[in-house]
Order: C-alpha cells, then sequence, then structure tokens
C-alpha cells in the first residue's frame, strides 16, 4: 500500500505540538479518528515503560509499537499546557505562563485563538472532551462546547472530589455540556468517563471521523483510589500514599485498555491515531517519582517539563520507533 502524508493530520498534530508529520500506511477517503489522552501531573517515572513497579499494561503496549517522544517538552503547570496543547500557541504569546484558571477569576483562555476541535469540525470531525477543563468558564463563551466540542463531560476547575466531585473552593463540579450532572455524585470518576467513552463510541457512525480528548484527572490530588487497582500493590516498603498514587495510574490504564476494546469492538481501532501526554511533571512533595530528573511541577528544571509521550496507530504499524528531535 502506498506510503503518503496526510495532510489532515499532519495539520492537526502540528497543531497540537506533539509531531508536525506522521507517515504511515493511508486508508483512501478515510479520515483517521483521533484521540488525545492526557495524564495529569504523572511523573516522569510513574509510568510502567519506565518503572517495573508501575502496572500500566495497556499503556505499555500501546507505547511498545509507537513513536516515542524522547525529548517532549511540556509547561510546568496545568493550565499553560493545557492552552498550548488546545491552540498550539506558546502561553507566553497569549498572557498564559503563569495563570491558573479557577472560578474566582474573570477571565479564560483568549477567545481569539481557535482550538484544535474548531479546525477539526470544519474537517468533518465529531468531537468530544471528557474530563477536567482548566482554562476558564467565567462565561460561557470560555468553555468547552463553546470553543469547537460538540460533548463535554466532566469539570470545570483543576481538581476535583473522584467520588464527591467538589472543590474545596468552589462547590460541587461535574457537568454535561454545561449542565450540572448531580447523578454522578458518588461514582469515581474514572468509571464515569469509561461508561461515557463506551457509550459514545458505541453510538459512533464509524464512517464518521472522531475526535475525543480525554483530559484525565488522574494521578492529580485528591489521591483517593479504587479498592480493585489499589490492592494490586503489595510491596510493603511503598508508602500507603506512592500505593494509592500508583493505583489512579492502574486506573487510568484501565480506561485506556477499555478505549482501545470499545474501538476494535466497533472496528474503529485500524483507523485510529492515539496520543499520550502528561501536562507537567510530578508533584514530589506528593508521592511522584520524576527520577532519573530533577526538580517537579512548577518549576522548570527536567523533572517539571519533560513528559514521556507517544503517538500510536495501526496505520504507521508495530515497529516502536525512537524519536530524540
Amino acid at each position: 500500500m502506498k506510503i503518503r502524508i496526510y495532510f489532515v493530520v499532519s495539520l492537526i498534530l502540528a497543531i497540537l505540538g506533539i509531531v508536525g508529520i506522521i507517515i504511515y500506511y493511508s486508508i483512501p477517503n478515510e479520515k483517521p479518528h483521533i484521540f488525545v489522552i492526557l495524564a495529569d501531573d504523572m511523573g516522569y517515572n510513574d509510568i510502567g515503560y519506565n518503572n517495573h513497579k508501575v502496572i500500566t499494561p495497556h499503556l505499555d503496549r500501546l507505547a511498545s509499537q509507537s513513536i516515542m517522544f524522547q525529548n517532549n517538552y511540556v509547561q510546568a503547570m496545568c493550565t499553560p499546557s493545557r492552552f498550548a496543547l488546545m491552540s498550539g500557541i506558546y502561553p507566553f504569546k497569549a498572557g498564559m505562563s503563569h495563570t491558573v484558571e479557577n472560578a474566582l477569576k474573570p477571565h479564560c483562555a483568549p477567545l481569539n485563538y481557535k482550538f484544535v476541535p474548531e479546525y477539526l469540525k470544519t474537517k468533518g470531525y465529531k468531537t468530544h472532551h471528557i474530563g477536567k477543563w482548566h482554562l476558564g468558564f467565567c462565561h460561557k463563551n470560555c468553555t468547552a462546547i463553546k470553543r469547537g466540542f460538540d460533548e463535554s463531560y466532566g469539570f470545570y476547575n483543576g481538581y476535583c472530589g473522584y467520588y464527591n466531585h467538589i472543590n474545596v473552593k468552589n462547590g460541587y463540579d461535574f457537568n454535561f455540556n454545561n449542565k450540572i450532572d448531580r447523578s454522578a455524585n458518588g461514582t469515581h470518576l474514572m468509571e464515569l468517563f469509561d461508561e461515557y467513552t463506551k457509550r459514545t463510541i458505541q453510538n459512533h457512525k464509524p464512517s464518521l471521523p472522531l475526535f475525543m480528548y480525554f483530559a484525565y484527572p488522574t494521578p492529580h490530588t485528591p489521591i483517593e483510589s479504587e479498592s480493585k487497582f489499589y490492592n494490586m500493590y503489595n510491596e510493603s516498603k511503598m508508602s500507603e500514599h506512592r500505593k494509592h498514587y500508583l493505583a489512579l495510574m492502574t486506573s487510568m490504564d484501565h480506561s485506556v485498555g477499555n478505549l482501545v476494546s470499545s474501538l476494535k469492538a466497533k472496528g474503529m481501532y485500524h483507523n485510529s491515531i492515539i496520543i499520550f501526554i502528561s501536562d507537567n511533571g510530578g508533584e514530589i512533595f506528593g508521592p511522584a517519582s520524576n527520577y532519573p530528573y530533577r526538580g517537579s511541577k512548577l518549576s522548570l528544571y527536567e523533572g517539571g517539563v519533560r513528559s514521556t509521550a507517544f503517538v500510536h496507530s495501526p496505520l504507521y504499524g508495530k515497529k516502536q520507533k525512537y524519536v530524540y528531535g
């Protein structure tokens, strides 16, 4: 099959700032489905393919058949990284370098910058945001469904309780298309996102290109893991806090596995691109580890701004490739 550079994918990946051009075996007349998975405060050493003590088999399997970005850099904290990811703009150019959006701030990510889903919609994509927004919500025009997403399912702020969905400063924070969803109260965030993902893919028409942005809350505080994942960590020398933190990583990995299974069941996996990245380094005053790098979230040392990242696609093939540029 002829190798081609798929223009649309090249454009979108350039906007995402992860890779300018991906060369792969294209499927004529079909736009690929694109899935961006963004971990939250994940340490460089907190994923299985960098640390065998971390249980992330699904992410490890994808990474083993991916383009691995060995010198991938992000911003040192949440909002600037998310703005850069969505806009393709350096945060300092938009006054977004040092801000963390919350309910008390009367501004948001500048509206004069188009976001990735806005470009994708012009190419016929259905677009979904799942999880954390953290790009401002002082006005409805700042929210995900006004910035290119057909649907948004998650929370506005930088964090909320995994079970009660409460942000200690701003109250209950779980929404579907800007409407409060109190039926979610009491269910772990990752379970909610899993069910939404399965439902969305099951109901999707494969001939229509799909873009899903998974802004997962894991493993950001509060460290509230599910027992089924916590019980997988039984090393005696590991702190309880660290076990709960890594259980959140395993929970996210489980969600990635469910995503891939849903795509395969629907016959969409063969024409998909999965991008995995973290917004910044882990918080080393907590249970995260950025080994072998110095520093953490909020610092400009490698531990704060160097993120593991990969692009996986059956269109590319099964061979792992390392990119150092």
